[in-house]
């Protein structure tokens, strides 16, 4: 009886791309850590904002441009929500999220609608209650 090699399932392009630019950012890693540890759905986030990017025909390099601009962009704005004394600590993941979407509509010159970001009903009601608020 043989023993097939079972094959690692591949990853999608969007989790690769972003392993990718935590190897090659190691100091913004940390920072894209601290993000992680505060509101872990935020990677998830992050990769659908990244295979919207993948999926505008760039080639490898203008990807991995526009990946890097758009992280430096929602890192910074998430230091800065950081920094603010906001008492609703979904504040900083609402600034995140805006700062995923302006990039996006910057880049690919067209609005991206909340909903191809985020997909979990929990952290969209977050977001909605955030919205009413600012």
């Amino acid at each position: 009886m043989s023993n097939p090699k079972r094959r690692k399932p591949e990853k999608p392009m969007e989790v690769v791309q972003l392993e990718r630019w935590r190897k090659l950012n190691r100091s913004e890693n940390t920072e894209l850590q601290i993000l992680e540890l505060d509101w872990p759905v935020a990677i998830e986030i992050i990769q659908c904002a990244i295979k919207i990017l993948l999926e505008h025909g760039q080639d490898a390099e203008q990807q991995e441009t526009a990946i890097t601009e758009m992280m430096l962009k929602v890192l910074t704005r998430y230091a800065r929500a950081s920094a603010q004394a906001h008492p609703d600590d979904g504040f900083r993941l609402h600034q995140t999220v805006h700062a995923l979407q302006t990039c996006l509509s910057e880049r690919l010159a067209t609005e991206v609608p909340i909903d191809r970001l985020v997909t979990n009903p929990r952290v969209m009601a977050i977001l909605e209650r955030i919205s009413a608020v600012s």
